[in-house]
């Protein structure tokens, strides 16, 4: 009975570290973006062996613009370890369309545009320990809601993060 016991224990503690040795999220930036005056901040969390969802933002720090939604990535080799990513993303926010400046009453006024933007990007992740870094190079689709254009653009893909 001790020993039906004992490894009953040692299954549930391989289990335990096992299942905690996994990481569920990964917290990322690009810290490129603060010399465009923007702050960008991505949250990856674990579906699966190889699957992470989670919320994009991007706020500019100079003027009203933004954009925010989802990120999904498949991961090669497993979430959030070294090797291939695809990331999916649909992201929507406001950009700034115009700008003028009125001398007499010393004041910015900005005109912005809904903007709803599709994108793949397939990109390499590198990854020490629990810090970790994605490059990569994609496309998106841009559709701006004030004049109904739909372009197509490249996305290029550089963050740093932190997986836990």
């Amino acid at each position: 009975m001790a020993m039906k016991s004992t490894l009953i224990t040692v299954l549930a503690s391989l289990f335990a570290t096992h299942t905690l040795a996994q990481d569920i999220v990964n917290i990322r930036t690009n810290p490129l973006m603060v010399f465009g005056s923007f702050v960008n901040l991505e949250v990856d969390v674990r579906l699966g062996e190889h699957h992470a969802l989670g919320p994009a933002l991007t706020v500019s720090g100079v003027e009203p613009a933004f954009e925010a939604g989802l990120n999904y990535t498949y991961f090669e080799q497993g979430a959030f370890q070294t090797g291939w990513q695809w990331t999916l993303s649909a992201l929507a926010g406001q950009e700034v369309t115009g700008y003028d400046y009125d001398e007499t009453t010393d004041t910015d006024d900005y005109s912005t545009d809904w903007t709803y933007r599709l994108g793949v990007t397939p990109g390499y992740l590198w990854r020490w320990d629990t810090f970790n870094a994605s490059a990569g190079l994609g496309v998106n689709a841009l559709y701006q809601a004030e004049t109904e254009d739909v372009s197509v653009h490249s996305t290029l893909l550089f963050s740093i993060g932190w997986a836990r």
